[in-house]
């Protein structure tokens, strides 16, 4: 493990070519999700070998990326703060908020509760993102048909108790100038 000057740490991989292309494979099925024929045809292995790498691929990721918090501490809460005030101008702001519909092949249980508004099956997913970009929160559980509302009403940052009493945050919308304001209580 290495680390940078601000104490977060940072795994080194040295990308070897067995290593890029396991991380291609990987990267372009959870991306596309596309088939395993069609990324063996792109990166020129078999499909058994495509399997092995996602799973492997999906493994790593899992046991070495455990960077997703959100700041609970009230330390990393004012140093937040003070990175979107720097960037923005906005005060207590501890993170921006957005939700996303990420297109999933059609579940047989329950199929309906994933079609989305768009008219596709999907998971509704909420990501919060802290002011130098990285993601502090994400919630990837909902079915498609879920109102982004409904997503957050749910999530733990709807609880102040549980993340510190933080004083607000605010969606792309709000923070791109939209009149209305939500505040967490």
């Amino acid at each position: 493990m290495e680390g940078n000057k601000d104490g977060t740490e940072y795994m080194v991989l040295e990308l070897t070519p067995v290593n890029t292309l396991n991380v291609l494979v990987g990267l372009r099925c959870l991306a596309k999700g596309a088939f395993f024929s069609e990324v063996a045809d792109t990166h020129g292995v078999s499909r058994s070998s495509v399997c092995r790498i996602i799973h492997g691929f999906v493994d790593a990721v899992i046991n070495n990326v455990d960077n997703i918090k959100f700041p609970v501490q009230r330390d990393d809460q004012m140093s937040v703060k003070r990175g979107f005030y720097r960037k923005c101008k906005f005060p207590n702001i501890v993170g921006a908020v957005d939700g996303t519909l990420v297109p999933i092949l059609a579940p047989t249980a329950n199929e309906e509760s994933f079609v989305c508004r768009k008219g596709f099956h999907a998971i509704n997913c909420q990501a919060v993102a802290s002011s130098d970009l990285r993601f502090i929160d994400i919630v990837a559980k909902w079915p498609g048909s879920s109102h982004d509302a409904g997503v957050f009403d749910n999530s733990v940052l709807k609880m102040p108790t549980q993340i510190g009493g933080c004083a607000a945050i605010f969606t792309r919308k709000e923070l791109s100038g939209a009149n209305h304001m939500s505040q967490d209580r």
